[in-house]
Protein backbone atom coordinates (compact mmCIF):
# COMPACT_ATOMS: atom_id res chain seq x y z
CA UNK A 1 0.00 0.00 0.00
CA UNK A 2 1.20 3.19 -0.86
CA UNK A 3 1.45 6.47 1.00
CA UNK A 4 -0.69 9.07 -0.37
CA UNK A 5 -1.65 12.60 1.97
CA UNK A 6 -5.68 12.64 2.52
CA UNK A 7 -7.08 16.20 1.55
CA UNK A 8 -9.49 16.01 4.38
CA UNK A 9 -7.17 15.73 7.73
CA UNK A 10 -4.83 18.38 6.78
CA UNK A 11 -5.97 21.80 8.55
CA UNK A 12 -6.85 24.83 6.38
CA UNK A 13 -4.82 27.69 7.79
CA UNK A 14 -5.73 30.17 5.50
CA UNK A 15 -6.71 33.41 6.52
CA UNK A 16 -10.36 34.54 7.18
CA UNK A 17 -11.66 37.24 4.88
CA UNK A 18 -10.96 39.85 7.30
CA UNK A 19 -7.05 38.47 7.73
CA UNK A 20 -6.84 38.88 3.54
CA UNK A 21 -5.15 41.08 1.60
CA UNK A 22 -6.29 42.23 -1.87
CA UNK A 23 -3.78 40.18 -4.73
CA UNK A 24 -2.75 37.75 -1.81
CA UNK A 25 -2.14 34.29 -2.77
CA UNK A 26 -5.53 31.82 -1.88
CA UNK A 27 -3.67 28.97 -0.95
CA UNK A 28 -2.50 27.12 2.04
CA UNK A 29 1.07 27.23 2.90
CA UNK A 30 3.16 23.71 3.10
CA UNK A 31 3.89 22.27 6.10
CA UNK A 32 7.20 22.36 6.66
CA UNK A 33 10.11 21.91 9.45
CA UNK A 34 11.55 24.65 10.74
CA UNK A 35 14.81 25.29 9.11
CA UNK A 36 18.15 24.53 11.18
CA UNK A 37 19.99 27.32 12.61
CA UNK A 38 23.49 27.79 12.84
CA UNK A 39 24.22 27.28 16.59
CA UNK A 40 25.90 31.02 16.40
CA UNK A 41 22.46 32.17 16.37
CA UNK A 42 21.11 34.42 19.26
CA UNK A 43 17.26 33.48 20.18
CA UNK A 44 15.51 35.96 22.23
CA UNK A 45 13.21 34.04 24.28
CA UNK A 46 9.55 34.94 26.05
CA UNK A 47 6.61 33.92 27.81
CA UNK A 48 3.02 35.39 26.46
CA UNK A 49 -0.51 34.52 26.73
CA UNK A 50 -3.27 34.58 24.29
CA UNK A 51 -5.87 36.70 24.40
CA UNK A 52 -9.40 35.88 23.32
CA UNK A 53 -8.99 36.98 20.10
CA UNK A 54 -5.69 35.00 19.49
CA UNK A 55 -3.59 37.73 19.79
CA UNK A 56 0.10 38.09 21.90
CA UNK A 57 1.40 40.89 23.03
CA UNK A 58 5.20 40.37 23.75
CA UNK A 59 6.97 43.66 22.65
CA UNK A 60 10.45 42.74 23.50
CA UNK A 61 10.22 40.03 20.53
CA UNK A 62 8.66 41.78 18.00
CA UNK A 63 11.41 44.48 18.80
CA UNK A 64 14.49 41.95 18.79
CA UNK A 65 12.91 41.08 15.48
CA UNK A 66 12.79 44.47 14.05
CA UNK A 67 9.33 43.60 12.80
CA UNK A 68 6.93 46.24 11.83
CA UNK A 69 2.59 46.55 11.55
CA UNK A 70 3.41 46.97 7.30
CA UNK A 71 5.44 44.05 6.93
CA UNK A 72 4.27 41.17 5.19
CA UNK A 73 4.38 37.54 7.31
CA UNK A 74 4.12 34.03 6.43
CA UNK A 75 2.98 31.31 9.01
CA UNK A 76 3.88 27.47 8.43
CA UNK A 77 2.80 25.18 11.34
CA UNK A 78 5.08 22.59 12.87
CA UNK A 79 3.19 19.13 13.73
CA UNK A 80 0.74 19.89 16.13
CA UNK A 81 2.15 22.02 18.86
CA UNK A 82 4.55 24.87 16.93
CA UNK A 83 3.93 27.00 14.26
CA UNK A 84 6.97 29.84 12.79
CA UNK A 85 6.44 33.25 11.34
CA UNK A 86 8.84 34.59 9.09
CA UNK A 87 8.84 37.87 6.97
CA UNK A 88 8.00 37.33 3.24
CA UNK A 89 6.75 39.35 0.74
CA UNK A 90 4.19 37.44 -0.52
CA UNK A 91 2.98 36.98 3.34
CA UNK A 92 -0.85 36.61 3.93
CA UNK A 93 -0.26 37.69 7.67
CA UNK A 94 0.48 41.37 9.40
CA UNK A 95 1.31 42.39 13.22
CA UNK A 96 -1.88 43.91 14.38
CA UNK A 97 -1.73 47.74 14.52
CA UNK A 98 -0.60 47.19 18.24
CA UNK A 99 2.63 45.44 17.03
CA UNK A 100 0.74 41.98 18.64
CA UNK A 101 0.98 38.70 16.72
CA UNK A 102 -2.00 37.08 15.60
CA UNK A 103 -2.64 33.72 15.76
CA UNK A 104 -5.13 32.74 13.21
CA UNK A 105 -7.58 30.43 14.20
CA UNK A 106 -7.17 27.22 12.03
CA UNK A 107 -4.11 27.31 14.11
CA UNK A 108 -5.37 27.32 17.29
CA UNK A 109 -7.63 24.53 16.86
CA UNK A 110 -4.60 22.65 15.29
CA UNK A 111 -2.72 23.02 17.83
CA UNK A 112 -5.56 23.22 20.83
CA UNK A 113 -4.74 26.98 21.68
CA UNK A 114 -7.08 28.45 23.84
CA UNK A 115 -7.80 32.14 25.49
CA UNK A 116 -5.25 32.23 28.47
CA UNK A 117 -2.89 29.60 27.28
CA UNK A 118 0.65 30.71 27.33
CA UNK A 119 2.91 30.05 24.77
CA UNK A 120 6.31 30.38 24.25
CA UNK A 121 7.74 32.92 21.66
CA UNK A 122 11.26 32.07 20.28
CA UNK A 123 12.36 34.94 18.14
CA UNK A 124 16.08 35.01 15.95
CA UNK A 125 16.69 37.96 13.81
CA UNK A 126 19.89 36.68 11.87
CA UNK A 127 16.99 34.04 10.38
CA UNK A 128 14.33 36.69 10.50
CA UNK A 129 12.23 34.05 12.35
CA UNK A 130 9.82 33.76 15.40
CA UNK A 131 8.63 30.37 16.30
CA UNK A 132 5.98 29.68 19.02
CA UNK A 133 5.73 26.59 20.94
CA UNK A 134 2.54 25.76 22.62
CA UNK A 135 3.42 24.47 26.88
CA UNK A 136 2.62 20.92 26.02
CA UNK A 137 5.20 21.03 23.19
CA UNK A 138 7.75 22.57 25.34
CA UNK A 139 7.50 19.45 27.67
CA UNK A 140 7.35 16.89 25.15
CA UNK A 141 10.98 18.76 24.06
CA UNK A 142 12.18 19.16 27.43
CA UNK A 143 11.19 15.78 29.35
CA UNK A 144 13.60 13.90 28.38
CA UNK A 145 16.76 16.65 29.03
CA UNK A 146 15.00 16.90 32.68
CA UNK A 147 14.81 12.91 33.33
CA UNK A 148 18.29 13.21 32.42
CA UNK A 149 19.10 15.22 35.08
CA UNK A 150 17.36 13.60 37.67
CA UNK A 151 19.45 11.22 40.22
CA UNK A 152 19.45 7.91 38.52
CA UNK A 153 17.88 9.50 35.33
CA UNK A 154 19.55 8.33 31.75
CA UNK A 155 22.85 9.36 30.77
Amino acid sequence: MSDRIVPALIPDVRPTRTERRHGRPTAAPDLAQVLAVPSTATWTYAIARVDRSGRVSEQSIVDALGWTVDEALSLTTVGVGAGSYRRAADGWYHLTPRREIRIPSAMRTRCGIAKGDRLMLAACAERDTLVIYTMSELDRLLSPHHEAAQPGGRP
